[in-house]
């Protein structure tokens, strides 16, 4: 994607469709985003890690009906778990909030349990400026 973006400056919005994955790399691709000031645009869903990808967007846009789904990262290493989970949800809440994002959506977006999601409403996201407009038709 780095390479992508750096040979085509007509590139102006990155569309996300994403279970999610690993966090690390969702702040790699969201340094791209804003690196390159990229609008981000959800046409069905972006969940766990994307919504970090969503946030870096320098417009954030969903279709109708597109969801975005947030809970507590967890790390699958023994270790990682017992020392870290509590700074990278702090590190992951403090980029949303860096992002514009309300502190309070952005606290309870890192509250939800990892094995559970937390899909806020259009409302909400608006409330919080997680979306920068309403859902395109």
């Amino acid at each position: 994607m780095a390479s992508a973006l750096a040979h085509d400056p007509s590139i102006h919005r990155l569309e996300l469709d994403s279970h999610g994955g690993d966090a690390g790399q969702g702040l790699a691709l969201a340094a791209l985003v804003e690196k390159y000031s990229l609008s981000t645009f959800v046409r069905r869903e972006c969940l766990s890690a994307c919504v970090l990808v969503f946030a870096a967007g320098h417009e954030r846009l969903l279709m109708a009906g597109a969801k975005l789904g947030y809970h507590r990262a967890q790390s699958h290493v023994w270790d990682d778990i017992i020392d870290n989970d509590g700074q990278f949800n702090q590190e992951y809440t403090m980029f949303l909030i860096s992002r514009g994002v309300q502190e309070d959506f952005a606290r309870k977006a890192y509250s939800v349990p990892y094995d559970d999601m937390w899909y806020p409403s259009v409302n909400e996201l608006l409330t919080a400026a997680v979306i920068t407009g309403k859902p395109l038709p």
